[in-house]
């Protein structure tokens, strides 16, 4: 895998399509299985404007409600970090309460919404506390 965090693993996949110029596929897999689950995309152009935003994602139904989604957003934050991406924009459905309390957990504030699609800012630099997952490189710190 590319990213790890011992639960889940991340492998780049080039195979997706593009958005924006700097763009990064990832297929999301349970750890040691290569069993992929889902997959998340990440965007280093400047995403305002755009209602896809800076962090896309999908995971298959069966594995939704285990928090693996805010794990994979955990496990992205440094990398993020790392290639200039501070203020990530996430947008999602205004009924899609899944995604928005994942969004929240992770640090996510609203800055806007309409019937479409409510569009989420999340400050990387800032330390929320809200999230149940702190990750320091392979280590997993439960607060």
């Amino acid at each position: 895998p590319d990213y790890t965090n011992g639960v889940l693993d991340l492998y780049f996949n080039s195979d997706y399509d593009r958005v924006g110029v700097v763009c990064e596929n990832f297929d999301i897999a349970i750890a040691g299985t290569g069993r992929v689950i889902g997959n998340v995309r990440i965007t280093y152009d400047d995403m305002r404007d755009n209602f896809l935003g800076n962090i896309g994602y999908k995971l298959s139904h069966q594995y939704r409600g285990n928090g693996y989604m805010l794990q994979v957003l955990e496990i992205l934050k440094k990398p993020m970090l790392d290639k200039g991406l501070e203020k990530p924009i996430i947008t999602t459905a205004p009924g899609n309460t899944a995604s928005i309390r994942t969004i929240e957990k992770f640090g996510g504030k609203r800055i806007e919404n309409d019937d479409w699609y409510n569009i989420y800012e999340v400050d990387l630099t800032e330390k929320t506390g809200k999230s149940k997952w702190n990750i320091w490189g392979d280590i997993i710190v439960f607060i």
